[in-house]
């Protein structure tokens, strides 16, 4: 099993609280789509919906896009608009964020 667990403040400065991110980076068609079906059944992981249809998303693919020229801050508020509010790891599983590590090395 192979992913990316990272934890994060939820504010800058803030050191009491942590936001958990479960990041799920392999190569297309190696399973992640039976990792995230896996991990999406544990009662405790929020899931990506869509915020204007509530329509859930495996592939958020929000890394892919241009946000690298937005605040640290903002890039956090855009990706919390995606996930539900509690307090269990968020779950995203983009195969692409593997091919977009190696073009920026």
């Amino acid at each position: 099993l192979q992913f990316l667990f990272r934890r994060s403040r939820s504010t800058p400065g803030d050191t009491s609280s942590t936001v958990s991110n479960l990041f799920i980076a392999r190569a297309q068609k190696c399973g992640t789509s039976s990792i995230w079906h896996s991990l999406s059944k544990h009662p405790d992981i929020r899931l990506a919906r869509d915020p204007d249809s509530g329509k859930l998303i495996k592939e958020l693919k929000f890394f892919n896009h241009k946000i690298r020229r937005k605040t640290a801050r903002r890039q956090r508020e855009l990706f919390d608009e995606y996930f539900p509010a509690g307090a269990g790891p968020r779950l995203d599983a983009t195969p692409q964020y593997l091919l977009s590590l190696k073009k920026h090395k």
